[in-house]
């Protein structure tokens, strides 16, 4: 092990230390609205006693989740917050080793703030460290190229999308479709594959619409019930499928790239603008290295997949920054995975 490896490994542990730090001080200072979903999954502790397939509310399973962990026998947000936390510092752990526990300075610089965001959203109960769970279980299954616990991995994400969240049956179908784009990169131009997406995009339009529903109108929706200073909002009021589609192409551009953040004044928007560019574009410059795409490594173009699938799903639903942030976080080990491929002699 090298210098570089055991400055990384040092880094980590004290930003990991620091985050636990973080967990307690949020309790204290941040708003009671940043703890709402934490409290309904206690109150669900007295219903959620067994599996019920007649179920399909995120916050029974999860509740039900944390007990088969004890977790209800804690009495103390604290706690549950630390042992949440070191959950999450868990996946991360078991990622690192892939990329030869060695960070990029851009990768220390997106570690302490990306950390940052986890110690708040991830260090309380929440269904996102349930999705957190399986998505890391994927990629590790992915890297060591074992097909049983690769198809194990997609059933527990089908398993997600219909008990938790539906929504995550079009972010696996798109990023089905981006991972087979990315697997034939010499076999079409960008046109072509862009096309290839804006159709995929399209076809999940059309059929909702069929149905009566305008896929962005979710969001306005959600607006006009809660109230938030970073509401993302549709561009057009929608009258069809042109419509929907490009308030969807329009909500996701500018939810990678989060200028409306800089005129809202406060410091935590300014941050988060600059940690989205700085993800977004570290991201961007890894898809331009031609050894990453040519490279066929399963891992890496499913990591990049995954990623830019959720954010076009987000793209769609999401009604405000705030709810993109906290939904984001479970992507942290498929980012540095991603960022990390140069330093990645051993996947797949």
């Amino acid at each position: 092990m090298n210098k570089n490896q055991l400055n990384s490994i040092l880094i980590f542990y004290i930003v990991a230390i620091c985050g636990m730090a973080m967990v307690v001080i949020s309790k204290n200072v941040l708003p009671s609205k940043y703890f709402i979903d934490s409290q309904t999954i206690r109150e669900y502790y007295t219903i959620a006693t067994s599996a019920n397939f007649d179920i399909t509310g995120g916050f029974y399973y999860t509740a039900l989740f944390y007990k088969i962990l004890g977790f209800q026998h804690l009495n103390s947000s604290i706690m549950e917050g630390l042992l949440n936390y070191l959950i999450y510092i868990a996946c991360i752990v078991s990622i690192f080793k892939y990329i030869n526990f060695n960070f990029s300075k851009i990768g220390v610089i997106l570690f302490v703030l990306w950390n940052t965001l986890a110690a708040v959203y991830l260090g309380q109960l929440t269904k996102e460290i349930i999705l957190l769970i399986v998505i890391t279980f994927q990629l590790r299954s992915i890297i060591k190229n074992k097909k049983m616990s690769i198809f194990i991995s997609f059933l527990l994400l089908g398993l997600y999308a219909y008990f938790f969240r539906t929504y995550w049956f079009l972010i696996i179908f798109l990023a089905c479709v981006l991972y087979i784009v990315f697997r034939i990169n010499k076999s079409f131009n960008k046109r072509t594959k862009g096309l290839i997406i804006l159709s995929s995009m399209l076809v999940i339009v059309l059929i909702l619409n069929s149905t009566g529903t305008y896929i962005t109108d979710s969001r306005t929706q959600v607006n006009e019930i809660i109230d938030s200073n970073t509401q993302i909002n549709n561009l057009l009021v929608n009258t069809s499928f042109i419509t929907d589609i490009l308030n969807w192409c329009c909500a996701w551009l500018i939810l990678i790239f989060p200028v409306p953040l800089i005129f809202k004044g406060g410091v935590q928007h300014f941050l988060f603008f600059i940690l989205d560019v700085m993800t977004v574009g570290t991201l961007i410059l890894n898809m331009r290295n031609k050894a990453l795409i040519n490279s066929k490594q399963k891992s890496v173009l499913w990591s990049l997949s995954l990623i830019i699938s959720f954010s076009l799903v987000q793209g769609a639903f999401e009604p405000d920054y705030g709810s993109y942030v906290k939904h984001q976080v479970i992507l942290i080990p498929l980012y540095f995975y991603t960022i990390s491929f140069k330093k990645n002699k051993s996947s797949r």
